[in-house]
């Protein structure tokens, strides 16, 4: 059976669409770059931080990394969820793009823009990658669909840095789990980083990140995971070293995050 679940790689560095028609819902996770998105059909409920809302077709909307959030079909029928994934080096192409240099990442806040011109571009932007156009097509798309988002003023901005005084803390909580991925993990070592007990910790980092931090890690141990298979490491490989306990655990945890098992991900 053919899946409906399908992610595609574009020719043009840092990008990377998902179409989704099945009624498959992403519970709370995060993305290592950007995330923007769109429902050509059927609505998309989603949450982020405490704000949850429905994503109409004609809106488009923008996550920011390492940011969680929720999100599945307003409605089984006739659902179609379209994302895009936006890596640095996508940033880095634009900016040659529009100036020449490629040294600057643009700035993209998280947010809902309702602007139909974007929005069809964006859907005209997702069909090309779909159908595997060239790269000078894609980009010919990305300039204008860039531009038009970059004048846009967004018709609802989520505000994610009203975190208080943790957020240094809880970033370096952070940092030091995407440098330990691979090891075993306990609340006392992390809450020896923030600076206060475990049991403050698992407080602090689920005001601030909205999930606790055993969640939050393997989340990351995910993203990492999906990373090493794009580059063609073995299944049972990627699982040691993402942090997994073995292939089967790595298998049940991608299945449950990205609707596909890694093998079928790959293919």
């Amino acid at each position: 059976m053919k899946p409906q679940v399908k992610y595609i790689f574009s020719n043009v560095p840092g990008l990377e669409v998902l179409s989704c028609e099945s009624d498959f819902s992403f519970r709370d996770h995060i993305h290592n770059g950007h995330v923007l998105w769109v429902s050509s059909s059927g609505g998309e409920r989603f949450s982020l931080r405490g704000y949850s809302d429905i994503l109409q077709p004609g809106c488009i909307s923008i996550i920011e990394p390492g940011v969680v959030h929720s999100n599945g079909p307003f409605t089984e029928k006739s659902r179609h969820l379209r994302s895009f994934y936006l890596g640095e080096e996508l940033f880095l192409h634009l900016d040659r793009l529009f100036t020449g240099f490629g040294d600057r990442i643009l700035s993209l806040p998280s947010s809902i823009i309702n602007q139909k011109l974007c929005w069809h571009q964006t859907i005209a932007l997702h069909e090309e990658i779909m159908a595997d156009a060239e790269q000078i097509v894609v980009e010919e798309r990305i300039i204008p669909l860039f531009s038009g988002l970059m004048r846009s003023d967004p018709s609802t901005r989520f505000d994610l840095a009203g975190t208080g005084g943790a957020t240094k803390t809880i970033s370096r909580v952070v940092e030091y789990m995407h440098s330990m991925l691979q090891e075993k993990l306990s609340l006392e070592m992390l809450a020896d980083i923030a600076g206060c007990t475990s049991f403050h910790l698992i407080r602090l980092f689920k005001k601030n990140m909205g999930m606790t931090p055993h969640a939050y890690l393997t989340q990351l141990r995910l993203e990492l995971a999906r990373e090493l298979l794009i580059q063609g490491r073995p299944i049972a490989d990627v699982s040691l070293q993402a942090g997994f306990s073995d292939q089967s655990h790595l298998t049940r945890r991608f299945k449950q995050r990205y609707g596909l098992t890694p093998g079928f991900f790959l293919r």
